[in-house]
């Protein structure tokens, strides 16, 4: 045996491959239409790297926003946590989820682990039509509207009525001097 194949050998090894009659080789060309599309799969760009654009926002540390979830019945179902990293969901109904209390408006988002909740509802949307660190400022309150701690004999507990309460005593003082 020299180690070399006859030119007609190498001939019908090479159509047997070509028309799938090689059971050792296990290789299916991808459909190129397939190529960068979704359910696809991803091409290369120049570099020999597959363009950020065809890769899942949570490989990039990103969120990505899926749709609205139901709390109460847990619809649309929330996928696995581990496959489901970055995705996040804003609560549309109101419910408790494993033991969690959702408002509309909070998200669920998953960290890779687990499905957790952001908290949208309980922060203080404006205070005097002002957001951010408010400082009372004056107009803020009437008088009603402060609290007042009442003198001795007094029963007023707001500043309006003290002051109302105050000149009614002064009044009735002068009127047995």
């Amino acid at each position: 045996m020299s180690g070399y194949i006859k030119k007609e050998q190498l001939h019908q090894e090479l159509n047997n491959i070509i028309e799938g009659k090689q059971d050792n080789l296990n290789y299916i060309p991808e459909n190129s239409e397939n190529k960068g599309i979704a359910g696809g799969y991803a091409g290369l760009d120049t570099t020999a790297k597959i363009p950020t654009n065809q890769l899942p926002d949570s490989i990039l540390g990103q969120v990505e926003y899926i749709g609205t979830w139901n709390a109460t019945t847990n619809t649309p179902t929330l996928p696995s946590a581990d496959i489901a990293k970055g995705q996040y969901y804003v609560v549309e109904t109101e419910g408790i989820y494993q033991s969690i209390e959702f408002k509309v408006g909070d998200w669920i988002i998953s960290n890779g682990s687990v499905w957790q909740k952001v908290d949208n509802t309980d922060a203080v949307p404006t205070v005097f039509g002002r957001t951010g660190n408010i400082v009372a400022a004056p107009g803020d309150y009437t008088a009603t509207q402060v609290t007042f701690s009442p003198a001795p004999g007094m029963t007023a507990t707001n500043v309006q009525a003290g002051i109302v309460e105050a000149f009614q005593l002064i009044a009735l003082a002068k009127s047995y001097s």
